[in-house]
């Protein structure tokens, strides 16, 4: 769900889904599929934004991929993340 304007309140809320998915290259390790929930929330004014942005919200902290460096080292999906954000319109 997502609303703005160019001037005004602007706020969204987005999920998404990953399924389950391998995470070696065997074929061998599942990992269950998960949902992370993201928002923000700002204000719009003639030449500049402010808001205010958080991702996966829920602070989940599932598997997403084994990494490069060798085997049995998996990648985490990051942690909550918030971000106060200025967006500025130069002419």
């Amino acid at each position: 769900m997502i609303y703005g304007a160019a001037q005004g309140f602007q706020g969204s809320l987005t999920m998404s889904y990953v399924g389950k998915r391998y995470l070696d290259m065997q074929n061998q390790i599942v990992a269950p599929g998960f949902w992370t929930t993201n928002a923000s929330l700002g204000y719009g004014f003639k030449d500049w934004t402010l808001s205010v942005s958080g991702y996966n919200l829920s602070n989940r902290r599932d598997p997403v991929l084994e990494s490069e460096l060798g085997q049995a080292q998996i990648y985490r999906l990051p942690g909550r993340r918030v971000f106060l954000n200025l967006y500025v319109k130069f002419r």
